[in-house]
């Protein structure tokens, strides 16, 4: 996280008005193999949406779990984030999986629009 701060600290700033999008490839160290990415959009607001996709032969290794630990806590002590997720109010596993990470900590959005 330290490179992806300073990388971060390069950037020059969006217009108040405009989101931020910040984007990571996850990667298994040990086979040196690509296994999906995560992804966070920060608002003017200061709420940050999240999303990740694992590919199916990574499933069930709890890398997602992993990395979006990582992802959140990133999100709430550099930037500061107040809310970390969207989450459609049907899609159950997901909101399980959000508030096993401590997401409950800071409002998951339930948002019964999304798909």
């Amino acid at each position: 996280m330290k490179e992806l701060n300073t990388r971060r600290m390069r950037l020059e700033p969006l217009e108040e008005s405009h989101a931020t999008s910040l984007n990571w490839a996850l990667c298994l160290r040990s086979r040196k193999r690509y296994v999906g990415y995560a992804h966070a959009t920060l608002h003017p607001d200061g709420h940050a949406s999240i999303a990740y996709v694992l590919f199916r032969n990574a499933w069930g290794h709890g890398y997602v779990r992993e990395a979006a630990a990582a992802l959140i806590g990133y999100l709430r002590e550099d930037w500061a984030t107040t809310e970390i997720a969207t989450v459609g109010a049907s899609d159950l596993r997901s909101i399980l999986f959000l508030e096993a990470l401590g997401t409950n900590a800071g409002p998951v959005l339930l948002n019964a629009q999304l798909p």
